[in-house]
Protein backbone atom coordinates (compact mmCIF):
# COMPACT_ATOMS: atom_id res chain seq x y z
CA UNK A 1 0.00 0.00 0.00
CA UNK A 2 2.44 2.10 0.97
CA UNK A 3 4.53 2.16 -2.17
CA UNK A 4 1.21 2.45 -4.35
CA UNK A 5 0.95 6.00 -2.59
CA UNK A 6 4.31 6.90 -3.74
CA UNK A 7 6.29 8.23 -6.52
CA UNK A 8 7.58 4.81 -7.56
CA UNK A 9 7.86 3.18 -10.58
CA UNK A 10 5.05 0.01 -10.05
CA UNK A 11 6.56 -4.00 -11.01
CA UNK A 12 9.74 -2.93 -9.84
CA UNK A 13 11.98 -4.85 -6.60
CA UNK A 14 14.53 -1.49 -6.70
CA UNK A 15 13.42 2.29 -5.89
CA UNK A 16 13.27 3.78 -9.21
CA UNK A 17 10.89 7.28 -9.14
CA UNK A 18 8.12 7.83 -11.61
CA UNK A 19 8.94 9.83 -14.44
CA UNK A 20 8.50 13.77 -14.01
CA UNK A 21 8.35 12.85 -10.08
CA UNK A 22 9.58 16.12 -9.50
CA UNK A 23 7.17 18.07 -11.35
CA UNK A 24 4.52 15.87 -9.90
CA UNK A 25 5.58 16.57 -6.55
CA UNK A 26 3.68 20.07 -6.20
CA UNK A 27 0.52 18.95 -7.84
CA UNK A 28 -1.91 18.05 -5.13
CA UNK A 29 -4.36 16.00 -7.75
CA UNK A 30 -1.72 13.33 -7.55
CA UNK A 31 -1.76 12.96 -3.91
CA UNK A 32 -3.29 9.65 -2.96
CA UNK A 33 -4.49 8.72 0.27
CA UNK A 34 -2.87 5.53 2.02
CA UNK A 35 -6.00 4.46 4.54
CA UNK A 36 -8.54 4.08 2.15
CA UNK A 37 -6.09 1.55 0.02
CA UNK A 38 -5.12 0.03 3.08
CA UNK A 39 -8.49 -0.43 4.06
CA UNK A 40 -9.72 -1.95 1.03
CA UNK A 41 -6.38 -4.26 0.79
CA UNK A 42 -7.43 -5.34 4.66
CA UNK A 43 -11.06 -6.41 4.03
CA UNK A 44 -9.46 -8.64 1.01
CA UNK A 45 -6.86 -10.16 3.60
CA UNK A 46 -10.04 -10.53 6.50
CA UNK A 47 -12.07 -12.51 3.55
CA UNK A 48 -9.35 -14.52 3.05
CA UNK A 49 -8.49 -15.94 6.13
CA UNK A 50 -12.82 -15.86 6.88
CA UNK A 51 -12.32 -18.52 3.52
CA UNK A 52 -9.64 -20.69 4.95
CA UNK A 53 -10.87 -20.68 9.00
CA UNK A 54 -13.81 -22.21 7.96
CA UNK A 55 -12.27 -25.17 5.62
CA UNK A 56 -10.35 -25.97 8.83
CA UNK A 57 -13.76 -25.93 11.08
CA UNK A 58 -13.83 -29.56 11.14
CA UNK A 59 -9.90 -30.32 11.06
CA UNK A 60 -7.56 -31.03 13.91
CA UNK A 61 -6.50 -27.33 15.90
CA UNK A 62 -3.28 -26.35 15.18
CA UNK A 63 -0.70 -23.82 16.69
CA UNK A 64 1.43 -21.96 14.80
CA UNK A 65 4.87 -19.53 15.71
CA UNK A 66 6.05 -16.72 13.58
CA UNK A 67 9.94 -15.72 14.16
CA UNK A 68 11.09 -12.39 13.77
CA UNK A 69 15.03 -14.42 14.48
CA UNK A 70 17.55 -14.52 11.29
CA UNK A 71 18.05 -18.38 10.30
CA UNK A 72 20.92 -17.72 8.76
CA UNK A 73 23.30 -16.35 11.93
CA UNK A 74 21.67 -17.27 14.86
CA UNK A 75 19.47 -20.62 16.01
CA UNK A 76 19.90 -20.52 19.87
CA UNK A 77 17.47 -17.49 20.48
CA UNK A 78 14.56 -19.74 18.35
CA UNK A 79 15.97 -22.79 20.83
CA UNK A 80 15.11 -20.28 23.85
CA UNK A 81 11.53 -19.37 22.53
CA UNK A 82 10.54 -22.61 20.65
CA UNK A 83 11.29 -25.31 22.99
CA UNK A 84 9.21 -27.57 21.19
CA UNK A 85 10.69 -27.20 17.60
CA UNK A 86 8.55 -27.14 14.30
CA UNK A 87 6.42 -29.63 12.69
CA UNK A 88 5.82 -27.24 9.47
CA UNK A 89 8.12 -25.17 7.54
CA UNK A 90 6.88 -23.08 4.86
CA UNK A 91 9.20 -20.36 3.04
CA UNK A 92 10.33 -18.61 -0.08
CA UNK A 93 13.87 -17.94 0.35
CA UNK A 94 16.08 -15.37 -1.50
CA UNK A 95 17.22 -17.01 -4.77
CA UNK A 96 20.59 -14.66 -5.04
CA UNK A 97 21.92 -12.11 -3.20
CA UNK A 98 20.12 -8.89 -3.27
CA UNK A 99 23.35 -6.96 -5.29
CA UNK A 100 22.73 -8.95 -8.75
CA UNK A 101 19.37 -10.77 -8.21
CA UNK A 102 16.39 -8.94 -6.71
CA UNK A 103 17.00 -5.81 -4.72
CA UNK A 104 15.76 -7.21 -1.82
CA UNK A 105 16.48 -4.79 0.71
CA UNK A 106 15.64 -1.82 -1.63
CA UNK A 107 12.62 -3.69 -1.54
CA UNK A 108 12.28 -3.64 1.94
CA UNK A 109 13.22 -0.16 2.54
CA UNK A 110 10.27 2.47 1.53
CA UNK A 111 7.56 0.40 4.47
CA UNK A 112 10.79 0.16 6.88
CA UNK A 113 11.23 4.05 6.99
CA UNK A 114 7.42 5.03 6.72
CA UNK A 115 6.19 2.58 9.48
CA UNK A 116 9.50 3.42 11.52
CA UNK A 117 10.97 -0.19 11.68
CA UNK A 118 14.47 0.07 9.84
CA UNK A 119 15.83 3.38 8.74
CA UNK A 120 19.03 2.49 7.80
CA UNK A 121 20.19 2.69 4.43
CA UNK A 122 19.71 -0.18 1.81
CA UNK A 123 23.19 -0.63 1.74
CA UNK A 124 23.72 -1.97 5.05
CA UNK A 125 20.21 -3.47 5.22
CA UNK A 126 21.83 -5.94 2.28
CA UNK A 127 24.69 -6.95 3.92
CA UNK A 128 23.15 -8.23 6.70
CA UNK A 129 21.33 -10.85 3.89
CA UNK A 130 22.36 -14.06 2.87
CA UNK A 131 25.81 -13.21 0.53
CA UNK A 132 25.61 -9.77 2.33
CA UNK A 133 29.45 -10.66 3.60
CA UNK A 134 31.15 -10.80 0.65
CA UNK A 135 34.00 -14.25 0.77
CA UNK A 136 37.58 -13.32 0.21
CA UNK A 137 38.29 -15.83 -1.97
CA UNK A 138 37.36 -19.33 -3.88
CA UNK A 139 36.35 -22.09 -2.39
CA UNK A 140 34.10 -25.18 -2.51
CA UNK A 141 30.32 -24.87 -1.20
CA UNK A 142 30.43 -29.34 -1.11
CA UNK A 143 27.68 -29.95 -4.06
CA UNK A 144 29.38 -30.28 -7.46
CA UNK A 145 26.71 -28.91 -9.74
CA UNK A 146 26.87 -25.53 -8.22
CA UNK A 147 30.43 -25.77 -7.40
CA UNK A 148 30.83 -26.78 -11.16
CA UNK A 149 28.66 -23.63 -12.83
CA UNK A 150 30.40 -21.28 -10.21
CA UNK A 151 34.09 -21.92 -11.51
CA UNK A 152 32.18 -21.69 -15.04
CA UNK A 153 31.17 -18.09 -14.45
CA UNK A 154 31.99 -14.98 -16.50
CA UNK A 155 31.20 -11.83 -16.96
CA UNK A 156 29.77 -10.45 -20.31
CA UNK A 157 32.27 -9.62 -22.79
CA UNK A 158 32.09 -6.06 -23.23
CA UNK A 159 34.03 -3.35 -26.08
CA UNK A 160 36.59 -1.56 -24.56
CA UNK A 161 36.76 -3.67 -21.50
CA UNK A 162 40.59 -5.08 -20.77
CA UNK A 163 40.76 -8.71 -20.03
CA UNK A 164 41.97 -7.63 -16.63
CA UNK A 165 39.08 -5.90 -15.45
CA UNK A 166 37.40 -8.87 -17.22
CA UNK A 167 38.41 -11.02 -15.48
CA UNK A 168 38.11 -9.14 -12.17
CA UNK A 169 34.36 -8.47 -12.59
CA UNK A 170 34.35 -12.79 -13.38
CA UNK A 171 36.01 -13.11 -10.05
CA UNK A 172 33.50 -11.12 -7.98
CA UNK A 173 30.43 -12.69 -9.65
CA UNK A 174 31.78 -16.11 -8.41
CA UNK A 175 32.55 -14.80 -4.88
CA UNK A 176 29.00 -13.23 -5.00
CA UNK A 177 27.29 -16.73 -5.58
CA UNK A 178 29.46 -18.48 -3.49
CA UNK A 179 28.74 -16.50 -0.35
CA UNK A 180 25.14 -16.48 -1.17
CA UNK A 181 25.17 -20.27 -1.25
CA UNK A 182 27.70 -20.81 1.64
CA UNK A 183 25.23 -18.63 3.76
CA UNK A 184 22.15 -20.66 2.31
CA UNK A 185 23.75 -23.98 2.98
CA UNK A 186 23.92 -22.48 7.11
CA UNK A 187 20.42 -21.27 7.22
CA UNK A 188 18.89 -24.87 5.61
CA UNK A 189 21.40 -26.41 8.29
CA UNK A 190 20.18 -24.11 11.14
CA UNK A 191 16.49 -24.75 10.01
CA UNK A 192 16.52 -28.31 9.88
CA UNK A 193 17.99 -28.14 13.67
CA UNK A 194 14.72 -26.77 14.51
CA UNK A 195 12.35 -29.44 12.56
CA UNK A 196 10.79 -32.10 14.95
CA UNK A 197 11.29 -36.11 13.55
CA UNK A 198 8.52 -36.30 11.30
CA UNK A 199 8.19 -32.89 10.46
CA UNK A 200 8.31 -31.06 6.72
CA UNK A 201 9.89 -28.54 5.14
CA UNK A 202 8.69 -26.81 2.34
CA UNK A 203 10.68 -24.33 -0.23
CA UNK A 204 9.37 -22.06 -2.91
CA UNK A 205 12.30 -21.82 -4.89
CA UNK A 206 13.91 -19.94 -8.17
CA UNK A 207 16.48 -21.10 -10.26
CA UNK A 208 18.51 -17.55 -11.26
CA UNK A 209 21.17 -17.57 -14.23
CA UNK A 210 23.98 -15.54 -13.25
CA UNK A 211 27.45 -15.36 -15.33
CA UNK A 212 25.84 -17.47 -17.89
CA UNK A 213 25.04 -20.22 -15.69
CA UNK A 214 21.73 -21.44 -14.40
CA UNK A 215 22.19 -21.56 -10.76
CA UNK A 216 20.01 -25.09 -9.56
CA UNK A 217 18.40 -23.54 -6.44
CA UNK A 218 15.63 -26.56 -6.22
CA UNK A 219 18.52 -29.61 -6.70
CA UNK A 220 20.99 -27.59 -4.21
CA UNK A 221 18.23 -27.30 -1.85
CA UNK A 222 17.11 -31.03 -2.02
CA UNK A 223 20.86 -31.58 -1.22
CA UNK A 224 21.49 -29.73 1.74
CA UNK A 225 18.72 -30.98 3.53
CA UNK A 226 19.61 -34.56 2.99
CA UNK A 227 22.58 -33.88 4.39
CA UNK A 228 20.25 -33.24 7.48
CA UNK A 229 18.57 -36.60 8.03
CA UNK A 230 15.46 -35.58 5.47
CA UNK A 231 14.22 -37.02 2.92
CA UNK A 232 12.57 -35.82 -0.61
CA UNK A 233 8.91 -36.13 -0.41
CA UNK A 234 7.00 -36.21 -3.89
CA UNK A 235 8.50 -34.97 -7.01
CA UNK A 236 9.83 -30.99 -7.09
CA UNK A 237 6.82 -29.26 -8.60
CA UNK A 238 6.98 -26.12 -11.27
CA UNK A 239 5.05 -23.35 -11.88
CA UNK A 240 4.66 -20.04 -13.39
CA UNK A 241 6.02 -17.40 -11.21
CA UNK A 242 2.31 -15.44 -10.20
CA UNK A 243 1.65 -11.51 -9.60
CA UNK A 244 5.96 -11.06 -9.85
CA UNK A 245 7.58 -7.56 -9.74
CA UNK A 246 10.35 -9.21 -11.17
CA UNK A 247 11.64 -8.40 -14.80
CA UNK A 248 11.50 -11.33 -17.44
CA UNK A 249 14.66 -10.46 -18.82
CA UNK A 250 17.59 -7.98 -18.14
CA UNK A 251 20.54 -7.33 -19.98
CA UNK A 252 22.49 -10.01 -19.63
CA UNK A 253 19.26 -12.23 -20.56
CA UNK A 254 16.78 -14.50 -18.88
CA UNK A 255 15.94 -14.38 -15.22
CA UNK A 256 13.22 -16.45 -13.64
CA UNK A 257 9.91 -17.32 -14.97
CA UNK A 258 9.55 -20.55 -12.98
CA UNK A 259 9.55 -21.34 -9.26
CA UNK A 260 9.46 -24.99 -8.18
CA UNK A 261 8.30 -26.29 -4.55
CA UNK A 262 10.54 -28.44 -2.80
CA UNK A 263 8.98 -30.45 0.58
CA UNK A 264 11.07 -32.81 2.30
CA UNK A 265 10.27 -34.62 5.51
CA UNK A 266 12.57 -35.02 8.53
CA UNK A 267 13.46 -38.84 9.17
CA UNK A 268 16.33 -38.75 12.01
CA UNK A 269 16.56 -36.52 15.29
Amino acid sequence: CIRGVSFQRSNEWKLYRVKDWRIGKGDESLYEPLIPLFRTRLSANLKAIETYSMALENKTNTTYYVSKNDCAKSVDSMRKEVKSGFDLVVTSPPYGDSPTTMAYEQFSWLPNVWLNLDRRPPGKLAKEMLGGIVAKKNDKIGYSPIDRAIEKMSARRKEGRSEKDHLKLTKEIQLKNLSFYRDYLKSIENIASMVNPEGYVCFILGNRISGGQEMRMDLFTDWAFKQNGFKKVGKTKKRNIPNTRMPKANPSGSTMNHEYIVVLRKYSD
